[in-house]
């Protein structure tokens, strides 16, 4: 799985008017009535976004970092799992995002 498809899951599980380009990259409908690119896999302000925009739903994401890289959590009901070690802080945060809508997927998985 790629990044950009993952933001795209991402994307339709906070339900975002989204578009895919041709390029695969993600771009959601803002309050202004213009787009902008959603990439919370690598961009730390769409990571922004995805903090805020779970926040509404009672989700709290979190991460911690060590020696073995970035580690990702969620609060729903109850803490998550720590997501496998990501190379990368907002890939961490949304790897454990999606461990509360049910899709569980690893760095490992990633191509």
């Amino acid at each position: 799985m790629r990044k950009r498809e993952i933001d795209a899951i991402v994307a339709k599980a906070l339900e975002f008017e989204y578009i895919v380009a041709g390029n695969g990259q993600v771009y959601y409908k803002t309050a202004q009535g213009g787009c902008e690119l959603f990439a919370p896999t690598e961009s730390w302000k769409s990571m922004g976004v995805l903090v805020e925009e779970a926040k509404k739903k009672g989700i709290y994401l979190m991460f911690e970092h060590n020696e073995d890289g970035y580690h990702g959590q969620a609060w729903r009901d109850n803490w998550s799992p720590h997501v496998d070690p990501c190379n990368e802080a907002p890939l961490a945060v949304t790897l454990a995002f999606l461990q509360t809508q049910g899709v569980y997927i690893s760095g490992m998985d990633l191509t």
